[in-house]
Order: structure tokens, then C-alpha cells, then sequence
């Protein structure tokens, strides 16, 4: 049942955020011709909502949650940045020249999470 409750409320969110930008279209806030390079935002959106649906139903941050909401955000903001130009380089290029960097953070980032799922698992 509380798996249900969750979806729903990020369907909910997420339905709002869709109705938000499906407005801001609508009144020519963002014009149409804008929306190829600002498709990200769906992905950022879908994390934040995920995040809020987590948190309304746990009362508390939990890493089910959070680690999918961040790589959501993270995602959809990073490729904001090629969609809108801000980086001038191809994504491929991006990943030929830093794949190392890439990867030490990915690694990092595992350890992280897994020495905090040990060190939360000892304090119960």
C-alpha cells in the first residue's frame, strides 16, 4: 500500500511540473522553438519529484530515494548544459578526454554509499 501512496504522489508532482512548462508554453513564457534544447528539464523534474515523493511518505531522507533522485537531477541538468550550448564540446569528445574522471567518480561515489549503508545498518 505505501509503495502506491508513493507513486501517486510522484506521479502528482510529476504531473504538476508537466503542467507548469505545458503552461509556460501556452503563454509564450518559453517559446516552442525553445523547448528542443530545454528537454532536460523533464529528467530534473522527475528526480525532484521523486526526492519530495520520499520524503512525504518517509518523513525522512532515505538512499532508495535519494541516490536515484541526485543521478536524476545530476543527469538532467548535465545534459542541460550541452542542450542549451553552455559546453561547445560533443558529449562524445566529453567522455574520449575525461572517461577517468568519470569513472574514479562513479567509484567514489559507491564507496560512499555503501560505508554509509554499514555504518547505519551497526546504529539499529
Amino acid at each position: 500500500m505505501k509503495a502506491r501512496v508513493r507513486f501517486l504522489i510522484f506521479l502528482g508532482f510529476e504531473a504538476l511540473f508537466c503542467g507548469i512548462v505545458y503552461l509556460m508554453i501556452r503563454t509564450n513564457i518559453i517559446a516552442y522553438s525553445q523547448w528542443k534544447e530545454t528537454w532536460p528539464i523533464f529528467a530534473t523534474f522527475s528526480g525532484i519529484s521523486l526526492l519530495v515523493s520520499g520524503l512525504v511518505c518517509s518523513k525522512k531522507i532515505s538512499l532508495s530515494f535519494l541516490v536515484p533522485s541526485i543521478m536524476l537531477i545530476g543527469l538532467g541538468l548535465f545534459f542541460m548544459l550541452f542542450s542549451t550550448d553552455v559546453f561547445t564540446m560533443p558529449i562524445g569528445e566529453l567522455f574520449r578526454r575525461w572517461w577517468w574522471v568519470l569513472l574514479i567518480l562513479a567509484l567514489l561515489i559507491l564507496a560512499v554509499i555503501y560505508v554509509y549503508k554499514k555504518t547505519g545498518n551497526k546504529k539499529q
